[in-house]
């Protein structure tokens, strides 16, 4: 038997198997179902670990792959080897295509890394700078608040939890319970919004992703942008005001949005704390700014293209957007995001609406500068 013949049932869903390989040899594993379309991918490409068996594979095991990895990994055709890898999100699992399975996927030649010397490594880490057009912020300081997961976590949970990994395992179960309401529910049911629980995910989203963002775009202003003190601040969705509070403290005039009364109230607490004037609420979405922060927020709406377009108006011309959405299609599907979305009424997948926003961003915006970790990303808007 091939591998690209098996069938496996998920959700009541026939799939087939679409293997291919990463550029280490592993293999990676798709699913197609009858019509076509690309369905789930279970693996992920590792790190640090090495290449032994063409047959293995790396199994993502969290979020919503918590609960499918089990049905599409069918011990009829697949064998769990035990082994276990570390990751950010969880202990990922290492299988193997049982032998009696033909994979018919060829490896790759993988080429021998050359030791590059220090000054090689900086020069094609200025030439590839220079080919992207960033900008450095190199040596630019700015003054934060120092937020601690732990302490925040603790406050608003009223925990007595000590480390940062005792939290972060909180935290996955936390996210793991809501992630089975949002895809038992097929992404329908919003519930999980308006619960305690999801300010979990406010905390995990700002210390994991948002609070070097912010502090990379203050950096970039204030090296690049004279008068970037006199601008008007919109930070979209705040969730419990994190990256607000930083741009409040750096003395900027500063706007927000939040529809969750609750995430409302601890963002209110947190300038209370640190006696700074709480900034005002655009309830009705109308005003015009000059620098717009959207992270992580595009990919929670099932129509995105609508969202971007209204966050395009309410950016100055030659204003700036601080911009991060997830929408790759090897990306899990996380708590609020869906596995289709919708555009001019229609139904697409991850991938399309991923090139019809770029699309949309490079008819309307210059890119600026790409911060850590490939986010933030700074743009300009040009029309």
């Amino acid at each position: 038997m091939n591998l690209k013949d098996i069938e496996v049932i998920c959700n009541g869903k026939n799939l087939k198997f679409l293997p291919s390989r990463y550029s280490d040899n592993f293999l990676c594993l798709r699913t197609i179902d009858s019509e076509g379309n690309q369905n789930k991918c279970i693996t992920m490409k590792p790190k640090n670990y090495e290449f032994i068996d063409e047959r293995e594979f790396v199994v993502k095991t969290w979020f919503e792959n918590k609960l499918i990895y089990p049905q599409l990994c069918d011990e009829r055709y697949f064998e769990d080897t035990g082994k276990r890898l570390k990751t950010n999100f969880g202990d990922a699992e290492v299988w193997r295509v049982k032998n009696d399975i033909e994979i018919n996927v060829r490896l790759h030649k993988i080429k021998e890394k050359n030791e590059k010397t220090k000054e090689e490594i900086e020069k094609q880490k200025k030439a590839h700078q220079d080919a992207k057009g960033k900008l450095l912020v190199k040596g630019i300081k700015v003054e934060s608040i120092k937020l601690n997961l732990v302490d925040m976590y603790n406050k608003i949970y009223g925990k007595k939890l000590k480390d940062r990994e005792e939290v972060l395992d909180e935290i996955r179960r936390i996210e793991e319970g809501m992630m089975r309401i949002w895809y038992e529910s097929e992404y329908t049911d919003y519930s999980f919004y308006n619960t305690k629980e999801y300010l979990s995910e406010c905390l995990l989203s700002y210390f994991m992703n948002s609070e070097a963002s912010i502090k990379n775009l203050l950096k970039f202003l204030k090296a690049h942008v004279k008068n970037y003190n006199e601008l008007k601040y919109f930070d979209d969705y705040n969730g419990i005001g994190l990256t607000t509070i930083q741009l409040s403290n750096f003395g900027l005039d500063t706007y927000f949005y939040n529809d969750n009364t609750m995430q409302e109230n601890i963002m209110k607490d947190l300038y209370n704390e640190y006696n700074i004037e709480l900034p005002q609420h655009d309830k009705n979405r109308n005003g015009k700014y000059d620098v717009v922060i959207s992270l992580e927020v595009m990919e929670h709406f099932e129509s995105p293209m609508e969202y971007l377009e209204e966050i395009t108006e309410m950016l100055s011309v030659d204003g700036y957007l601080t911009f991060a959405a997830s929408f790759s299609p090897k990306s899990p599907i996380y708590i609020g995001h869906f596995e289709e979305y919708k555009y001019n009424k229609k139904k697409i997948s991850k991938r399309k609406i991923s090139k019809i926003k770029n699309d949309f961003m490079k008819k309307h915006y210059e890119r600026l500068f790409t911060g850590w970790n490939g986010k933030p990303v700074v743009f300009k808007r040009i029309k």
